[in-house]
C-alpha cells in the first residue's frame, strides 16, 4: 500500500468532515420538542474540532512518514502498532453521534463504536447513580452480569482515575481485577475509562476480553480519545433523559391524584405498572423496551380524563352516543402526549392496549401479532387488576380465579406468548399493593 497517499487522503477527508460538521451543526433543528436540538449542536461543534485534530494528527504522521528516517529502526517504530485503518474509520463513526436525538440511541451508538474500535468481547457503559456506577448498556454480558454490575464510586480504581485523569488497564495479575468477580464471564484484560465533566466522573466505559495480553498502549490511547466525544454526548443525553423523567413524573402525579379522587380507581396505575414490568422482563424485553412499557403503563389511562366517570369501567364498547367517547379515549391520550416527542415509543402501546387478539377490541379492531406486544402486556395487567378489585357493579374476585379466567382467554382475547409470561409471573407474583 502507498502509505504516503493513504495518509494524505485520510487527512484531507478528516479535515473536510470537520469543516462540514462545524458549519452544519447549528442548523440541526429536528429536536424531539421541535426546537433547536442542543445535543446535536454541541456534539456537532465538538466533533468538528475533534475531526480537525484527527486530520492534523494524520497529516503529521504522513509528513513524518514521508521524511527520511534517521535509522531503519525509527521507521519500524513509527509503523509498529499503528492501525491506520482504525483511525481513518473514526471520523465517520464519531459523526454518527451528531445524528442521534434519543438518549437510549446515544447509549447504543456509543457501545457500537466502542465494540467496533476496541474489538472487545465484553463492553459496558456504567452511569453514576446513588453512589455507584451501574450498568446502563453494553454487549457480550449475560443478564445476570448486567444486573450485578456495580462499582462503588469510592473505589480505589475510581480515585486513581480521578487523580491521574487517565484510564486504568488491568490484567489477570492485578488484584483489583477482583473488583469484577461478580461477572459470570471469564475476563483477563480490562480497560476502564472515566467519562467526566471537570473532576466529576459521571460515567465509566468498560471493555474486556477473555485472553491475556489483548490490549496495549494504542488501545489505551484510543479509549482516551473516545472518552472526549462520548462524555459530551452522554452528559447531554443523561440530562435530557432526566428532563423527560420530570415531565412524565408530573403527568403521573396528575393521574395518581385523579385516581385517588375517584371511587374504585386508587392505585390502579401503580399496580398495572408493577405487573406489566414483571411480564416484560419475563418476555426478555431489553432496557429500552422496558422503559417504553413502564411509561405506557403509567400513562395508559390518561384518556379516561376525557370521558365521564360512569364510562371508566366499560370492558366492552357501550351502545349509543357513549360508544364513540369510549372508543376514542386512547386516541385522545395519544393526541395529548404526541407533542412531547420523547414519549413517541410509548404511544402505540397506549393506543392499542384496548385491542384484543381476536379483533374485538378498540379503537381500530386490530388482531393477532399486529397488536404491539407491550400493548398486550398492559391489557393483561389491567384486566387482572380490574377483576381483582371492587368495581361499581361487582366485588373483586380472588386472584387465583382471575388468573385461571385470563389463562382461558389465551389465543382469543390475548396473545398466547403474553399469557405464558403472565402465568410465569403469577407463579411467584410481585407485590402489587402500595
Amino acid at each position: 500500500m502507498d502509505w504516503q497517499l493513504f495518509l494524505a487522503t485520510a487527512a484531507a477527508e478528516a479535515t473536510e468532515a470537520a469543516a462540514q460538521a462545524t458549519t452544519t451543526a447549528p442548523a440541526a433543528t429536528s429536536g424531539a420538542l421541535g426546537e433547536l436540538n442542543m445535543m446535536q449542536i454541541a456534539i456537532g461543534v465538538f466533533i468538528g474540532v475533534v475531526l480537525y485534530a484527527v486530520g492534523q494528527a494524520i497529516m503529521t504522521l504522513a509528513i513524518n512518514h514521508m521524511s527520511p528516517p534517521a535509522t531503519s529502526s525509527g521507521a519500524d517504530d513509527l509503523n509498529s502498532g499503528i492501525n491506520f485503518g482504525r483511525w481513518s474509520a473514526l471520523p465517520g463513526m464519531m459523526n454518527r453521534l451528531t445524528k442521534v436525538t434519543e438518549p437510549n440511541e446515544v447509549f447504543r451508538v456509543i457501545m457500537e463504536i466502542t465494540q467496533e474500535q476496541m474489538n472487545c468481547e465484553y463492553s459496558a457503559l456504567l452511569i453514576l447513580r446513588e453512589g455507584s456506577y451501574r450498568f446502563e448498556a453494553g454487549a457480550g454480558l449475560c443478564e445476570e452480569s448486567r444486573q450485578a454490575f456495580k462499582l462503588d464510586a469510592k473505589s480505589g480504581l475510581v480515585d486513581f482515575m480521578r487523580d491521574k485523569s487517565q484510564s486504568v488497564a488491568l490484567t489477570r495479575s492485578d488484584r483489583q481485577l477482583q473488583e469484577f468477580k461478580f461477572l459470570r464471564e471469564p475476563i483477563s484484560d480490562v480497560i476502564l475509562t472515566p467519562l467526566r465533566t471537570g473532576s466529576n466522573i459521571f460515567a465509566l466505559l468498560f471493555v474486556a476480553n477473555k485472553a491475556k495480553g489483548q490490549y496495549d498502549k494504542h488501545d489505551l490511547d484510543m479509549m482516551a480519545f473516545l472518552a472526549m466525544p462520548f462524555a459530551l454526548a452522554l452528559y447531554q443525553a443523561i440530562n435530557y433523559k432526566r428532563s423527560q423523567g420530570g415531565v412524565v413524573r408530573a403527568i403521573v402525579e396528575i393521574i395518581r391524584g385523579y385516581e385517588r379522587n375517584r371511587p374504585y380507581c386508587d392505585g390502579h396505575s401503580d399496580r398495572v405498572v408493577k405487573l406489566a414490568e414483571a411480564m416484560g422482563r419475563e418476555l426478555r424485553m431489553n432496557s429500552s423496551e422496558l422503559e417504553s412499557l413502564r411509561m405506557a403503563a403509567w400513562l395508559h389511562d390518561l384518556g379516561k380524563i376525557s370521558i365521564p366517570l360512569e364510562l371508566h369501567f366499560c370492558e366492552t364498547l357501550p351502545e349509543g352516543p357513549e360508544r364513540e367517547l369510549v372508543a376514542n379515549q386512547d386516541r385522545t391520550a395519544v393526541a395529548w402526549l404526541k407533542p412531547l416527542g420523547f414519549v413517541e415509543k410509548a404511544l402505540p402501546l397506549i393506543l392499542q392496549h384496548h385491542e384484543r387478539y381476536d379483533g374485538s377490541g378498540f379503537p381500530n379492531g386490530m388482531r393477532g401479532p399486529a397488536i404491539s406486544m407491550g400493548a398486550m402486556v398492559i391489557a393483561v395487567a389491567e384486566t387482572f387488576d380490574l377483576l381483582t378489585h371492587d368495581q361499581p357493579d361487582r366485588p373483586g374476585r380472588p386472584p387465583a380465579e382471575v388468573k385461571a379466567y385470563i389463562e382461558s382467554l389465551s389465543n382469543t382475547k390475548f396473545d398466547p406468548q403474553v399469557i405464558r409470561a403472565f402465568m410465569a409471573v403469577m407463579a411467584s407474583p410481585p407485590s402489587l399493593e402500595k
